[in-house]
């Protein structure tokens, strides 16, 4: 698989919700200095933390780990930063708010996306691809490029453009070799079985002491 690369940046200061009226539920970064970070490297299951992504505090916590999803503006056109009364203010630095209902959206695509390569059809309802038609076809997701490599002379590399673009690719990559993609019965979090992985396609749990774990838990209800 082509290693998928990204430069990313986040807020030192971190991020919260907010109520931005019509626009709806908001992530806004609280005007720290911005910390140069490269969230894929030793992270090869970023996408999977992502399709955990349920609910706006969920958003929230994925947002103070690895920052914004897109960079988008909103239609404000200005970064929105609380005030010490309990509001907000608008300072117009080129980077503003984020949706909830967008990022919740994204991770429901993803989640789709995993479930139908689980399923063998390889396609999801018609209606969620027509969604992610629209949110791809016109995006700039990255371009490839040629790094120095000591072994190899050179290797090939994906440079993504944003966070969710990296998401994707990160994920298409995974479908591609085959990877299956199951939900741990004990903490519900997503992990990769099957072939390319040191789990069988048919595994219940992300790690064995969570297999553990799920056992004595049953047996404890059983009295």
């Amino acid at each position: 698989m082509i290693p998928v690369m990204l430069n990313w940046r986040r807020d030192a200061l971190g991020y919260r919700l907010a109520d931005m009226g019509r626009y709806g539920q908001t992530i806004i970064r609280n005007g720290g200095e911005w910390i140069q970070t490269t969230p894929l490297v030793k992270n090869e299951m970023l996408y999977a933390e992502f399709a955990g992504v349920r609910s706006p505090e969920h958003v929230l916590n994925f947002a103070n780990r690895h920052g914004y999803l897109a960079h988008e503006d909103t239609p404000s056109g200005g970064s929105f930063y609380p005030t010490d009364t309990g509001g907000v203010v608008s300072r117009d630095d080129g980077y503003s708010g984020e949706k909830v209902e967008d990022i919740l959206e994204a991770a429901r695509l993803v989640r789709q996306v995993m479930k139908a390569e689980n399923s063998g059809k390889k396609s999801i309802p018609l209606k969620d691809a027509l969604i992610l038609t629209r949110l791809l076809e016109e995006e700039d997701v990255g371009r490839f490029r040629l790094i120095a490599d000591r072994k190899r002379g050179f290797r090939f590399i994906f440079e993504a453009t944003s966070l969710l673009n990296a998401i994707w690719i990160q994920l298409a990559n995974k479908a591609a070799g085959g990877v299956k993609f199951g939900t741990c019965r004990y903490c519900g979090a997503w992990f990769e079985m099957g072939p390319g992985t040191d789990k069988r396609a048919d595994s219940q749990f992300c790690k064995t002491s969570h297999r553990v774990a799920f056992n004595r838990q049953q047996q404890g209800k059983r009295g």
